[in-house]
Protein backbone atom coordinates (compact mmCIF):
# COMPACT_ATOMS: atom_id res chain seq x y z
CA UNK A 1 0.00 0.00 0.00
CA UNK A 2 1.49 3.21 -1.20
CA UNK A 3 0.04 7.01 -0.57
CA UNK A 4 -0.52 9.57 -3.36
CA UNK A 5 -0.65 13.46 -2.58
CA UNK A 6 -3.56 14.14 -4.94
CA UNK A 7 -5.19 11.74 -7.38
CA UNK A 8 -4.94 8.28 -8.46
CA UNK A 9 -5.10 7.95 -12.32
CA UNK A 10 -5.59 4.33 -14.29
CA UNK A 11 -2.99 4.71 -17.51
CA UNK A 12 -3.52 3.27 -20.58
CA UNK A 13 -2.68 -0.71 -21.62
CA UNK A 14 -0.56 -2.12 -24.19
CA UNK A 15 -2.78 -2.38 -27.35
CA UNK A 16 -4.94 1.24 -26.68
CA UNK A 17 -7.23 -0.55 -23.70
CA UNK A 18 -8.03 1.47 -21.06
CA UNK A 19 -8.80 -0.35 -17.17
CA UNK A 20 -10.43 1.32 -14.34
CA UNK A 21 -8.62 1.04 -11.01
CA UNK A 22 -11.37 -1.46 -9.82
CA UNK A 23 -11.27 -3.63 -12.33
CA UNK A 24 -14.92 -2.33 -13.30
CA UNK A 25 -14.71 -1.78 -16.94
CA UNK A 26 -12.43 -1.65 -20.34
CA UNK A 27 -12.52 1.34 -22.84
CA UNK A 28 -11.01 1.01 -26.01
CA UNK A 29 -9.38 4.92 -26.99
CA UNK A 30 -9.70 6.24 -30.20
CA UNK A 31 -5.53 6.49 -31.65
CA UNK A 32 -2.74 4.16 -31.72
CA UNK A 33 -1.40 4.75 -28.24
CA UNK A 34 0.78 7.79 -28.86
CA UNK A 35 -1.48 9.89 -30.77
CA UNK A 36 -4.88 9.59 -28.79
CA UNK A 37 -7.77 11.50 -29.77
CA UNK A 38 -10.41 10.99 -27.19
CA UNK A 39 -11.77 8.59 -24.52
CA UNK A 40 -15.56 7.86 -24.20
CA UNK A 41 -16.95 9.39 -21.35
CA UNK A 42 -17.05 6.73 -17.71
CA UNK A 43 -18.77 7.15 -14.47
CA UNK A 44 -16.49 8.23 -11.30
CA UNK A 45 -15.23 5.25 -9.77
CA UNK A 46 -11.41 5.51 -9.14
CA UNK A 47 -11.16 8.92 -7.28
CA UNK A 48 -8.96 8.80 -4.06
CA UNK A 49 -9.36 11.00 -1.12
CA UNK A 50 -6.11 12.83 -0.53
CA UNK A 51 -3.37 11.05 1.90
CA UNK A 52 -5.11 7.51 1.64
CA UNK A 53 -3.49 4.15 1.01
CA UNK A 54 -4.27 3.10 -2.70
CA UNK A 55 -6.01 -0.05 -2.84
CA UNK A 56 -4.71 -2.73 -5.10
CA UNK A 57 -6.42 -3.45 -8.69
CA UNK A 58 -9.81 -4.51 -7.94
CA UNK A 59 -9.43 -4.61 -4.26
CA UNK A 60 -12.23 -2.49 -3.65
CA UNK A 61 -14.88 -4.53 -1.18
CA UNK A 62 -17.96 -4.32 1.10
CA UNK A 63 -15.41 -3.79 4.31
CA UNK A 64 -15.94 -0.80 5.05
CA UNK A 65 -18.19 1.51 7.24
CA UNK A 66 -18.75 5.19 5.94
CA UNK A 67 -20.81 6.20 9.01
CA UNK A 68 -22.66 9.64 10.09
CA UNK A 69 -25.87 11.55 8.48
CA UNK A 70 -26.77 11.61 5.46
CA UNK A 71 -25.70 14.81 3.67
CA UNK A 72 -23.91 16.12 0.82
CA UNK A 73 -20.06 14.42 1.11
CA UNK A 74 -19.27 18.06 0.34
CA UNK A 75 -20.38 19.06 3.40
CA UNK A 76 -18.18 16.80 5.32
CA UNK A 77 -15.40 17.34 3.40
CA UNK A 78 -15.74 14.16 0.56
CA UNK A 79 -15.05 13.87 -2.77
CA UNK A 80 -17.40 12.45 -5.14
CA UNK A 81 -16.39 8.73 -5.83
CA UNK A 82 -15.08 5.81 -3.86
CA UNK A 83 -12.27 6.39 -1.87
CA UNK A 84 -9.62 3.61 -0.21
CA UNK A 85 -10.86 1.02 1.61
CA UNK A 86 -14.42 1.35 -0.10
CA UNK A 87 -15.12 4.47 1.58
CA UNK A 88 -18.11 6.14 -0.61
CA UNK A 89 -19.00 9.75 -1.51
CA UNK A 90 -21.81 11.19 -3.63
CA UNK A 91 -23.36 8.53 -5.88
CA UNK A 92 -20.51 6.24 -6.93
CA UNK A 93 -20.45 2.96 -6.77
CA UNK A 94 -18.23 1.02 -4.31
CA UNK A 95 -18.41 -2.78 -3.08
CA UNK A 96 -19.47 -6.24 -4.12
CA UNK A 97 -21.97 -6.42 -1.28
CA UNK A 98 -25.22 -5.26 -2.73
CA UNK A 99 -25.95 -1.92 -1.03
CA UNK A 100 -22.29 -1.48 -0.44
CA UNK A 101 -22.58 1.64 1.01
CA UNK A 102 -25.32 0.71 3.62
CA UNK A 103 -24.55 1.56 7.23
CA UNK A 104 -24.58 -0.61 9.94
CA UNK A 105 -25.57 2.04 11.74
CA UNK A 106 -28.54 2.96 9.66
CA UNK A 107 -27.42 6.56 8.67
CA UNK A 108 -26.35 6.15 5.38
CA UNK A 109 -29.06 4.73 3.19
CA UNK A 110 -28.42 3.05 -0.23
CA UNK A 111 -30.06 1.38 -3.34
CA UNK A 112 -31.68 -2.06 -2.53
CA UNK A 113 -28.77 -4.49 -4.40
CA UNK A 114 -27.39 -1.93 -6.82
CA UNK A 115 -24.38 -0.96 -4.68
CA UNK A 116 -24.69 3.04 -5.63
CA UNK A 117 -24.22 5.27 -2.59
CA UNK A 118 -27.04 7.89 -2.50
CA UNK A 119 -26.14 11.71 -1.23
CA UNK A 120 -22.98 10.86 0.47
CA UNK A 121 -21.18 8.92 3.20
CA UNK A 122 -19.10 10.01 6.20
CA UNK A 123 -16.22 7.57 6.80
CA UNK A 124 -14.42 6.50 8.71
CA UNK A 125 -16.02 5.14 11.97
CA UNK A 126 -15.82 1.80 13.35
CA UNK A 127 -17.47 2.40 17.22
CA UNK A 128 -20.30 4.24 18.09
CA UNK A 129 -20.61 5.21 22.08
CA UNK A 130 -24.39 6.27 22.87
CA UNK A 131 -24.77 7.67 26.79
CA UNK A 132 -28.32 8.75 27.91
CA UNK A 133 -30.20 9.61 30.86
CA UNK A 134 -33.32 7.37 30.76
CA UNK A 135 -36.05 8.73 32.95
CA UNK A 136 -39.16 6.27 33.42
CA UNK A 137 -42.11 6.17 35.80
CA UNK A 138 -44.70 3.31 36.03
CA UNK A 139 -48.55 2.58 34.65
CA UNK A 140 -51.33 0.49 35.03
CA UNK A 141 -51.30 -0.80 38.64
CA UNK A 142 -53.86 -4.05 38.80
CA UNK A 143 -56.33 -3.75 41.13
CA UNK A 144 -55.62 -4.88 44.92
CA UNK A 145 -58.45 -3.45 47.45
CA UNK A 146 -55.82 -3.69 50.46
CA UNK A 147 -58.63 -1.92 53.33
CA UNK A 148 -62.29 -1.55 53.57
CA UNK A 149 -63.94 0.60 55.53
CA UNK A 150 -67.29 0.51 57.59
CA UNK A 151 -69.29 1.43 54.83
CA UNK A 152 -68.51 -1.38 53.12
CA UNK A 153 -66.19 0.54 50.61
CA UNK A 154 -62.69 -0.01 49.36
CA UNK A 155 -60.69 2.43 51.37
CA UNK A 156 -56.76 1.26 50.12
CA UNK A 157 -56.06 0.00 46.89
CA UNK A 158 -53.01 -0.85 45.10
CA UNK A 159 -54.19 -0.05 41.78
CA UNK A 160 -54.60 3.87 42.55
CA UNK A 161 -50.59 4.72 42.96
CA UNK A 162 -49.04 7.01 40.59
CA UNK A 163 -45.49 6.69 40.13
CA UNK A 164 -42.98 9.69 40.13
CA UNK A 165 -40.70 9.47 37.85
CA UNK A 166 -37.48 8.59 38.26
CA UNK A 167 -33.65 8.69 35.99
CA UNK A 168 -30.66 6.05 35.56
CA UNK A 169 -28.03 5.73 33.23
CA UNK A 170 -28.26 3.94 29.92
CA UNK A 171 -24.69 3.32 27.41
CA UNK A 172 -24.84 1.41 24.59
CA UNK A 173 -21.52 0.28 22.54
CA UNK A 174 -21.52 -0.23 19.01
CA UNK A 175 -18.89 -2.21 16.79
CA UNK A 176 -19.22 -2.25 12.87
CA UNK A 177 -18.50 -5.31 10.83
CA UNK A 178 -18.82 -3.77 7.58
CA UNK A 179 -21.19 -4.46 4.85
CA UNK A 180 -23.93 -3.18 6.87
CA UNK A 181 -23.50 -5.78 9.90
CA UNK A 182 -22.98 -5.09 13.40
CA UNK A 183 -22.65 -5.85 16.93
CA UNK A 184 -24.55 -3.86 19.45
CA UNK A 185 -24.48 -4.05 23.48
CA UNK A 186 -26.73 -2.05 25.95
CA UNK A 187 -26.95 -1.54 29.60
CA UNK A 188 -29.39 0.23 31.50
CA UNK A 189 -30.34 0.56 35.45
CA UNK A 190 -33.55 2.88 36.71
CA UNK A 191 -34.46 2.38 40.35
CA UNK A 192 -36.81 4.61 42.50
CA UNK A 193 -39.80 4.29 40.41
CA UNK A 194 -41.90 4.83 43.51
CA UNK A 195 -45.56 6.30 44.28
CA UNK A 196 -47.95 6.28 46.81
CA UNK A 197 -51.97 6.01 47.75
CA UNK A 198 -53.35 6.59 50.99
CA UNK A 199 -56.88 6.63 53.36
CA UNK A 200 -58.79 9.67 53.31
CA UNK A 201 -60.43 8.93 56.79
CA UNK A 202 -64.31 8.39 55.19
CA UNK A 203 -65.15 4.83 56.88
CA UNK A 204 -62.72 4.44 59.27
CA UNK A 205 -61.59 2.39 61.18
CA UNK A 206 -60.83 -0.07 58.32
CA UNK A 207 -60.27 -3.96 57.85
CA UNK A 208 -57.51 -5.37 56.44
CA UNK A 209 -58.83 -7.17 53.34
CA UNK A 210 -56.01 -10.06 52.28
CA UNK A 211 -52.90 -8.63 54.15
CA UNK A 212 -51.79 -12.45 55.17
CA UNK A 213 -53.65 -13.43 58.36
CA UNK A 214 -52.49 -10.97 60.55
CA UNK A 215 -55.15 -9.53 62.99
CA UNK A 216 -54.33 -5.93 62.56
CA UNK A 217 -56.93 -3.65 64.54
CA UNK A 218 -57.66 -0.10 65.42
CA UNK A 219 -56.41 1.18 61.73
CA UNK A 220 -57.66 4.44 61.14
CA UNK A 221 -55.22 5.73 58.65
CA UNK A 222 -52.73 3.89 56.60
CA UNK A 223 -50.89 4.15 53.37
CA UNK A 224 -49.49 1.89 50.73
CA UNK A 225 -46.53 2.82 48.76
CA UNK A 226 -44.57 0.89 46.30
CA UNK A 227 -40.89 1.54 44.75
CA UNK A 228 -39.69 -0.39 41.94
CA UNK A 229 -36.25 -1.26 39.64
CA UNK A 230 -35.48 -2.11 36.53
CA UNK A 231 -32.28 -3.51 35.26
CA UNK A 232 -31.42 -4.93 31.54
CA UNK A 233 -28.48 -5.66 28.98
CA UNK A 234 -28.27 -6.64 25.55
CA UNK A 235 -25.92 -8.15 23.25
CA UNK A 236 -27.48 -8.01 19.28
CA UNK A 237 -26.54 -8.66 15.85
CA UNK A 238 -27.88 -6.28 13.07
CA UNK A 239 -27.66 -6.15 9.73
CA UNK A 240 -29.06 -3.77 7.17
CA UNK A 241 -31.99 -4.91 4.39
CA UNK A 242 -32.62 -2.10 1.88
CA UNK A 243 -32.41 1.75 2.63
CA UNK A 244 -34.80 1.94 5.79
CA UNK A 245 -34.25 -1.03 8.14
CA UNK A 246 -32.01 -2.71 10.35
CA UNK A 247 -32.93 -5.81 11.69
CA UNK A 248 -31.48 -7.41 15.33
CA UNK A 249 -31.49 -10.68 16.80
CA UNK A 250 -29.96 -11.11 20.17
CA UNK A 251 -30.01 -12.37 23.92
CA UNK A 252 -31.17 -10.22 26.50
CA UNK A 253 -31.81 -10.17 30.87
CA UNK A 254 -33.96 -8.25 32.40
CA UNK A 255 -33.92 -7.43 36.11
CA UNK A 256 -37.56 -6.31 37.91
CA UNK A 257 -37.77 -5.98 41.87
CA UNK A 258 -40.38 -4.21 43.71
CA UNK A 259 -41.09 -3.46 47.47
CA UNK A 260 -44.15 -2.78 48.61
CA UNK A 261 -45.85 -1.78 51.82
CA UNK A 262 -49.05 -0.91 54.08
CA UNK A 263 -48.38 1.33 56.85
CA UNK A 264 -51.04 1.18 59.50
CA UNK A 265 -50.27 4.90 60.92
CA UNK A 266 -51.89 5.49 64.20
CA UNK A 267 -50.88 1.98 65.27
CA UNK A 268 -47.29 1.65 63.75
CA UNK A 269 -48.17 -1.39 62.14
CA UNK A 270 -47.41 -2.67 58.99
CA UNK A 271 -46.56 -5.60 56.53
CA UNK A 272 -44.05 -5.37 53.51
CA UNK A 273 -43.76 -7.80 50.47
CA UNK A 274 -40.32 -7.50 48.33
CA UNK A 275 -40.70 -9.05 44.75
CA UNK A 276 -37.76 -10.26 42.15
CA UNK A 277 -37.78 -10.85 38.26
CA UNK A 278 -34.72 -12.23 36.38
CA UNK A 279 -35.64 -13.30 33.21
CA UNK A 280 -33.38 -14.44 30.85
CA UNK A 281 -34.20 -15.05 26.68
CA UNK A 282 -34.23 -14.27 23.52
CA UNK A 283 -35.37 -11.50 20.62
CA UNK A 284 -35.66 -10.06 17.43
CA UNK A 285 -36.41 -6.76 16.43
CA UNK A 286 -35.99 -3.53 14.21
CA UNK A 287 -34.55 -0.36 13.68
CA UNK A 288 -36.34 1.95 11.18
CA UNK A 289 -35.24 5.47 9.92
CA UNK A 290 -38.80 7.31 8.65
CA UNK A 291 -36.93 10.56 8.21
CA UNK A 292 -33.79 12.06 7.12
CA UNK A 293 -33.35 15.76 7.10
CA UNK A 294 -29.53 15.24 6.42
CA UNK A 295 -27.81 15.69 9.96
CA UNK A 296 -31.00 15.34 11.49
CA UNK A 297 -32.91 12.00 11.64
CA UNK A 298 -35.92 10.51 13.00
CA UNK A 299 -36.58 6.42 13.54
CA UNK A 300 -38.18 4.20 15.56
CA UNK A 301 -37.07 0.54 17.09
CA UNK A 302 -38.67 -2.28 18.95
CA UNK A 303 -37.62 -5.26 20.14
CA UNK A 304 -39.48 -8.26 21.71
CA UNK A 305 -38.68 -11.75 23.45
CA UNK A 306 -40.08 -14.62 25.09
CA UNK A 307 -37.85 -15.09 28.21
CA UNK A 308 -37.29 -17.50 31.10
CA UNK A 309 -38.18 -15.70 34.85
CA UNK A 310 -36.78 -16.70 37.77
CA UNK A 311 -38.96 -14.96 40.58
CA UNK A 312 -39.29 -14.64 44.49
CA UNK A 313 -40.97 -13.25 46.91
CA UNK A 314 -40.80 -11.94 50.43
CA UNK A 315 -43.09 -10.64 53.12
CA UNK A 316 -42.60 -9.76 56.47
CA UNK A 317 -45.23 -7.89 59.36
CA UNK A 318 -44.62 -5.93 62.34
CA UNK A 319 -47.98 -5.86 64.50
CA UNK A 320 -47.70 -4.16 68.43
CA UNK A 321 -44.23 -4.02 68.16
CA UNK A 322 -43.58 -7.89 67.11
CA UNK A 323 -41.70 -9.16 64.10
CA UNK A 324 -43.25 -11.84 62.00
CA UNK A 325 -41.29 -13.11 59.17
CA UNK A 326 -39.43 -12.92 56.80
CA UNK A 327 -41.71 -15.62 55.04
CA UNK A 328 -41.47 -16.06 50.85
CA UNK A 329 -41.58 -18.38 48.30
CA UNK A 330 -40.44 -18.69 44.52
CA UNK A 331 -40.94 -19.95 40.84
CA UNK A 332 -39.83 -20.62 37.47
CA UNK A 333 -41.93 -19.15 34.96
CA UNK A 334 -42.06 -17.79 31.22
CA UNK A 335 -42.63 -14.25 30.99
CA UNK A 336 -42.77 -11.36 27.80
CA UNK A 337 -40.44 -8.11 27.52
CA UNK A 338 -40.94 -6.10 24.54
CA UNK A 339 -39.90 -2.39 23.99
CA UNK A 340 -40.77 0.36 21.68
CA UNK A 341 -39.10 3.64 21.28
CA UNK A 342 -39.00 6.84 18.89
CA UNK A 343 -35.81 8.69 18.65
CA UNK A 344 -34.19 11.49 16.88
CA UNK A 345 -30.57 12.32 16.44
CA UNK A 346 -29.13 15.42 15.47
CA UNK A 347 -25.30 15.63 14.22
CA UNK A 348 -23.55 18.52 16.01
CA UNK A 349 -20.21 17.68 14.18
CA UNK A 350 -18.35 15.03 12.39
CA UNK A 351 -18.01 13.03 15.62
CA UNK A 352 -20.79 14.06 17.80
CA UNK A 353 -24.64 14.06 18.15
CA UNK A 354 -27.12 15.00 20.83
CA UNK A 355 -29.92 12.17 21.07
CA UNK A 356 -33.76 12.20 22.62
CA UNK A 357 -36.40 9.83 22.44
CA UNK A 358 -39.23 8.36 23.81
CA UNK A 359 -39.52 4.78 25.33
CA UNK A 360 -42.07 2.41 26.40
CA UNK A 361 -41.54 -1.18 28.14
CA UNK A 362 -43.77 -3.85 28.53
CA UNK A 363 -43.30 -7.08 30.93
CA UNK A 364 -45.95 -9.79 31.32
CA UNK A 365 -45.79 -12.74 33.26
CA UNK A 366 -44.02 -11.28 36.78
CA UNK A 367 -44.29 -10.79 40.02
CA UNK A 368 -45.62 -7.86 41.86
CA UNK A 369 -45.60 -7.03 45.36
CA UNK A 370 -49.32 -6.57 45.63
CA UNK A 371 -49.88 -9.58 44.69
CA UNK A 372 -48.49 -11.51 47.52
CA UNK A 373 -49.42 -10.35 50.40
CA UNK A 374 -53.03 -12.58 50.86
CA UNK A 375 -50.00 -15.33 49.82
CA UNK A 376 -48.66 -15.46 53.08
CA UNK A 377 -49.64 -17.40 56.44
CA UNK A 378 -47.77 -16.65 59.34
CA UNK A 379 -49.41 -19.14 62.03
CA UNK A 380 -47.62 -21.91 59.48
CA UNK A 381 -44.67 -20.09 58.74
CA UNK A 382 -45.15 -20.98 54.59
CA UNK A 383 -46.13 -19.17 51.34
CA UNK A 384 -46.81 -19.38 48.05
CA UNK A 385 -46.49 -17.10 44.85
CA UNK A 386 -48.69 -15.82 41.95
CA UNK A 387 -45.95 -15.10 38.46
CA UNK A 388 -48.56 -13.43 35.81
CA UNK A 389 -49.00 -9.62 36.73
CA UNK A 390 -47.77 -6.85 34.13
CA UNK A 391 -45.61 -4.12 34.30
CA UNK A 392 -45.55 -1.21 32.03
CA UNK A 393 -43.34 1.47 31.95
CA UNK A 394 -42.77 4.60 29.71
CA UNK A 395 -40.48 7.89 29.81
CA UNK A 396 -37.87 10.13 27.74
CA UNK A 397 -34.24 9.78 26.87
CA UNK A 398 -31.73 12.12 26.05
CA UNK A 399 -28.13 12.33 25.62
CA UNK A 400 -24.92 12.13 23.13
CA UNK A 401 -23.37 9.85 20.89
CA UNK A 402 -19.79 9.74 20.07
CA UNK A 403 -18.25 7.80 16.84
CA UNK A 404 -14.65 7.29 15.98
Amino acid sequence: MGFVENIAVPMPEAGGSFSSMDGGYESVLVGDGDDIVAMPAQPNRGVVEQGSAVPAMGSFSCDFDPTGAVVEAASWGGVPGCGANGHCHGDAECGQCGDACQDAFGDCFCGSGGGACHSGCRPGSRWVIQADALVLWRNNFGNQPLLTGTNGMVALDAGDVQTSAAAGPRIGVLRSLGCGRAIEGSYFNVGGIQGSTATDGVGAPYTPVGLADIAFADIEAAEYTTRGQIKSAELNYRWCQGRRIIWLAGIRWVEWNEVATVDMRAVNDNIQARTGNDLYGGQLGCRLRFWDLGKWQVGAVGKAGVFGNTAYQQTTALVDGEQFGPIGANDDAVAFFGEVGINSTLWLNRWLAWRAGYNFFWLQGVATAAQQFPLNNYGSGTATIVVNDAVFLQGFSTGLETRW
